[in-house]
């Protein structure tokens, strides 16, 4: 929307903005698993384009396809996935959203917008891609990250040091599994209200460095079950400052 005065100086320029549902829970979209585990590429867009969509969803929570999701099919008979609007896409939850995506190469997140979404518990979870651009994650209001990433075999290096972990309470097998990982920075977490650190390192078989920094508080923890299992290769942890007061489990 653009507002102007008589002589076309601009008062005010805005862009509305529009929620997409949550991506475990449309049907359409979550249980055509054929699809699924043929996409290859995912990007979040600005425009809608459905020309050559061999399948397109309405994804907007409204139910108004003001978020609309569309495949293009490629040669190799895989599919590329782009969800687009031309509004500002907001998501309240990513829970399950990119989960067991075998053949995920890529995903484009410039122009979705996280700041509202409160669970992220299993957005990744056995998805097979290499690499991973979170740069644009605004976490927020991120109360839960289950098993966030768990189960992403294939990922050879992770950048979360944008992460704000302020409000997250549960960790609970978040980095479970990454067993191609040499080398872990999350010493910009804040686990203050954390009090779920079950499994979160779990499976790091190859893990050989892991940062922890010093607002990587455990005073709300209450469990830690197999919280370092199966760190075969991890050189040295410091664990001095861990507060362990209210751990019931270890």
């Amino acid at each position: 929307l653009r507002i102007e005065n008589v002589t076309g100086d601009l008062l005010l320029s805005y862009r509305d903005i529009t929620y997409m549902t949550s991506l475990a829970s449309n049907t359409a979209y979550f249980k055509e698993y054929a699809y699924k585990t043929s996409i290859k590429n995912i990007e979040f867009v600005n425009y809608v384009d459905v020309t050559n969509a061999v399948k397109t969803y309405d994804l907007s929570e409204s139910g108004d396809n003001s978020v609309v999701g569309w495949l293009i099919k490629n040669d190799d008979s895989t599919y590329n996935l782009y969800v687009g609007s031309v509004y500002d896409i907001y998501t309240k939850t990513l829970e399950n959203a990119f989960s067991y995506m075998s053949g995920l190469e890529y995903i484009n997140f410039e122009n979705l917008n996280t700041s509202e979404s409160t669970s992220f518990s299993y957005t990744f979870y056995q998805t097979m891609v290499t690499n991973l651009d979170l740069s644009t994650f605004n976490t927020s209001s991120a109360t839960t990250m289950t098993n966030m990433f768990a189960g992403m075999t294939n990922l050879q290096t992770l950048d979360v040091s944008n992460f704000n972990t302020s409000n997250v309470q549960t960790m609970w097998s978040m980095f479970g599994s990454l067993s191609s990982l040499t080398e872990l920075d999350i010493s910009s977490f804040n686990t203050a209200r954390v009090n779920n650190m079950a499994y979160m390192f779990s499976g790091m078989t190859n893990l050989k460095t892991l940062k922890l920094g010093a607002r990587f508080n455990t005073s709300s923890v209450t469990t830690m079950e197999n919280m370092f299992t199966g760190l075969r290769s991890l050189q040295s942890i410091d664990v001095s400052m861990f507060d362990t007061t209210n751990v019931k489990t270890t």
